[in-house]
């Protein structure tokens, strides 16, 4: 097992244990290089800054790969739903649908820069008591693209 995926495991594990005692995950960066893993906490993050701002820091840092670990709620709801064209006008957010059309996630993007790119997710559950707990874990497929990826810096 490389370094990467040693650190994608324990991030795995960590996360599960923070989730299932009730707190919430905060983003988090875990910036690898040759010598260490640093953590920089993201808990302001601007999404329009955010691509920069870490490609910056991961040349200063002389990183090889990077994890970074992210609480988001995701929509499920059908492509005819009227609440597409309000989600991609920008009028309501994901957070803002109904419970019954979105979901609480949690997801592990790990990438090697240039190199490899490997995004996972878990569904954040609850019980009938209310207590959160996270799913299985499961690797996504395909080509993941957004404004906080990151594949080459």
């Amino acid at each position: 097992m490389d370094e990467l995926e040693k650190v994608v495991s324990f991030v795995m594990d960590k996360s599960r244990n923070i989730i299932d005692s009730g707190d919430t995950h905060e983003p988090i960066m875990l910036i690898i290089t040759p010598e260490s893993v640093h953590t920089v906490g993201l808990y302001n993050m601007n999404k329009d800054t955010f691509c920069d701002a870490m490609t910056d820091l991961f040349r200063q840092f002389h990183a090889y790969a990077y994890v970074f670990i992210n609480e988001a709620w995701q929509a499920k709801i059908k492509k005819d739903s009227p609440l597409i064209l309000k989600l991609n006008s920008g009028k309501i957010t994901v957070q803002d649908l109904p419970p019954d059309d979105k979901e609480e996630i949690l997801t592990i993007t790990a990438v090697e820069n240039g190199l490899s790119y490997r995004c996972y997710e878990a569904n954040i559950k609850y019980t009938k008591s209310g207590n959160r707990y996270l799913d299985k874990w499961k690797e996504l497929k395909g080509n993941v693209t957004g404004r906080m990826v990151i594949k080459e810096w």
